[in-house]
């Protein structure tokens, strides 16, 4: 995989998570656990999230000092294949609200990522 390519990997998960965590900012955890649109919403951008960090797994090259939170990142398409199953909405909630926002500025701390301009 290309630099380029994983550049825009990156990018993708990063739109994705700022998508997902501004669509929860003005709401509760109530209100997103008895919202199944809102829900449905966040397992799609889960699944995307997902997509794009196995991408990257693939060729992990160049990109050994984010590894960890790429593997953490697959995971969640994990959830959203699983989301039938009776998955506790307070760890989707924490998932977003807790662990995305950690991740991501680890990746966007990276050595290896660029910002776009």
């Amino acid at each position: 995989m290309t630099p380029e390519t994983q550049q825009q990997h990156l990018h993708n998960i990063l739109i994705t998570v700022s998508k997902v965590t501004l669509s929860l900012a003005d709401i509760s955890m109530e209100q997103f656990k008895s919202s199944d649109k809102m829900k449905q919403l966040v397992y799609e951008d889960f699944q995307r999230i997902g997509v794009s960090a196995d991408q990257l797994l693939m060729s992990p090259k160049g990109l050994e000092d984010i590894e960890a939170q790429i593997r953490l990142l697959s995971n969640l398409k994990g959830l959203a294949h699983n989301r039938d199953v009776d998955v506790d909405n307070e760890i989707i909630w924490n998932i977003v609200k807790n662990d995305l926002p950690t991740i991501t500025n680890r990746i966007e701390r990276s050595k290896n990522f660029e910002f776009s301009h």
